[in-house]
């Protein structure tokens, strides 16, 4: 295993033992992970020629590894981000959606546009079981969905729920008495008034009830085949969209009318349709459903109203610019958070299945600092993605300037450049909203005593945040105790973790205005010698690309 100065190494370590009269023997599969602070880019596009600005901080000496790709299609460049998106934590019910909503989307595409190959089947196959299986586990007794499956159920995650599993019975065997059950639930949950009730007290973003939150049930419920059950809602929500002018408004009840035939979807189209920006992005003007802001509304914004524009065949032409943007809007983490992850592909996915300008023969030429790096020629009906993948050594410290040109007379391939390295420097954001601080109480310790690793998590803000995440690192010498773990979780330190390799993951629905959560871990010394915890870093759930990381814990046992 060759660990040093590489991002990762893997590998298999074969022990045997022998004796006059006996053996025995074994192999256990090795991950060494580097020092340092992760950092993790990708830049996207599938404009004729386009700029990027990288900004390299401090990289550690040939930890770079930089991958240029260049897909044939929208299908094969969504199957790779699919793959990419594989490395989130399952979490609760939203973050187990964040792999099962792309992996059933995708797959329906690769199905239906013929480019499912045999080994992609089966992996995506394990995958949508695992996650239809664990999905389903988060059901509450008496109805209705729950992050943790803590009841009562919540309306609004209920009529997302919905939303995925109607989309999953197209690749899955759905239950359909699961569906039914969970609908009429949904029902029972509205207001009288054209609104629904809410039953979470909670601090999770998605816990006010708002006029948002009416027009994504409606939505959803229309989606599932509720149609005549819901009029008065529908109409509410509608009114609540004409009157608003709110481009995500407009984008879902737009979804919802055209769903039902109604001639209404007209009106909101002529509304909507107008507020679609320069960079082809149409942006809420509040919040979205699940309180996203920033770019991450954008997204869903954006990809509601391409999907209204496919659906219902009206504004054609303002695709091109739609569909530019929501594809450029790729980074490491797919599309952002769950919500604008799962509307993007679900518009990429629709305009890929609608048709796309066949690409004719051209050239791809990259240039990093105005230098010509990189240049393949393609032809009509190109098959293979085009990929360089030793591009690291053209990059330096600091800033550098990346440029991607096109010849071609139509349309272009869908690309995406993807950096990879680590640094001594924490790459944290300053508007990362919550705080993380680990800490040893000892620099040395001996093997079978246990040492106090203490973990503070923190909102600094004058505000409650939503759905904090915290990812602890923790030494590969050192190993967590199961039942100190659930004691924790039972004084309502956090509401939920999970182990991962080198990692204890800490979840909460969400923090108070200025509340610390403090958390003291005693890990049992099994091995002698000097080990350095993974980097560890927190964040809000919604707003995953600001970041605050904190430097690895040393530790000797002797």
């Amino acid at each position: 295993l060759k660990a040093k100065n590489v991002a990762e190494a893997k590998g298999d370590i074969y022990i045997q033992c022998l004796t006059e009269n006996y053996q025995d023997a074994f192999t256990k599969s090795l991950k060494i992970i580097p020092r340092g602070f992760p950092v993790e880019e990708v830049i996207s596009g599938r404009e004729k020629e386009k700029e990027f600005t990288i900004d390299l901080n401090d990289p550690i000496d040939s930890s770079l590894n930089a991958v240029f790709n260049c897909y044939p299609s929208l299908a094969k460049d969504l199957a790779a981000s699919m793959k990419r998106m594989l490395r989130q934590p399952n979490g609760c019910f939203e973050q187990t959606s964040s792999s099962n909503y792309p992996n059933l989307l995708v797959y329906d595409l690769l199905k239906s546009t013929n480019n499912l190959d045999d080994e992609t089947k089966q992996k995506t196959q394990q995958f949508l079981d695992f996650g239809y299986k664990r999905l389903t586990g988060f059901e509450v007794k008496g109805g209705g969905f729950d992050w943790y499956g803590k009841p009562p159920g919540h309306e609004a995650l209920t009529a997302y729920g919905l939303l995925q599993f109607v989309d999953m019975q197209e690749v899955y065997p759905v239950s359909q008495k699961m569906i039914n059950r969970n609908a009429a639930w949904l029902l029972s949950r509205k207001d009288g008034k054209g609104g629904w009730q809410n039953s979470k007290r909670a601090l999770h973003s998605w816990a006010k009830t708002s006029n948002i939150s009416d027009a994504f049930i409606v939505w959803a419920l229309t989606e599932a085949g509720i149609k005549g059950e819901i009029k008065n809602e529908i109409n509410k929500s509608y009114n609540d969209a004409i009157e608003s002018k709110d481009p995500y408004l407009l984008a879902l009840m737009a979804n919802t009318l055209i769903e039902l035939k109604d001639k209404r979807a007209d009106k909101i189209m002529q509304l909507l349709l107008p507020l679609q920006e320069e960079d082809g992005s149409w942006n809420g003007l509040t919040t979205s459903m699940t309180h996203s802001r920033g770019k991450g509304l954008l997204i869903e914004t954006t990809s509601l109203a391409t999907l209204a524009i496919l659906k219902g065949k009206t504004g054609m032409e303002r695709l091109p610019k739609a569909i530019n943007f929501i594809s450029s809007s790729k980074s490491q983490y797919g599309f952002g958070s769950t919500q604008s992850t799962v509307l993007a592909m679900k518009a990429l996915v629709a305009y890929a299945k609608f048709g796309q300008t066949e690409v004719q023969d051209g050239e791809l030429v990259i240039y990093i600092n105005d230098k010509k790096v990189a240049n393949q020629k393609f032809e009509k009906g190109i098959q293979d993605n085009i990929t360089f993948d030793n591009l690291a050594p053209h990059f330096k410290k600091g800033k550098n300037k990346v440029k991607v040109k096109f010849s071609t007379k139509e349309s272009v391939l869908p690309y995406d450049l993807t950096l990879k390295y680590n640094t001594r420097q924490p790459n944290s954001s300053a508007d990362c909203q919550v705080d993380l601080k680990t800490e040893f109480l000892t620099a040395k310790t001996s093997v079978g005593k246990t040492v106090r690793l203490n973990v503070s998590i923190s909102n600094s803000q004058n505000k409650a945040i939503p759905n904090t995440i915290a990812k602890v690192g923790i030494p590969a010498g050192l190993s967590l105790q199961a039942w100190q773990l659930k004691e924790l979780q039972e004084k309502g330190l956090f509401d939920y973790y999970e182990l991962f390799d080198g990692y204890v993951v800490f979840h909460y629905r969400g923090l108070e205005a200025g509340a610390e959560k403090k958390i003291g871990l005693d890990l049992k010394a099994d091995i002698p010698g000097t080990f350095e915890a993974p980097a560890s870093v927190a964040y809000l759930y919604y707003t995953n690309e600001e970041e605050k990381w904190d430097k690895p814990g040393v530790i000797v046992i002797e």
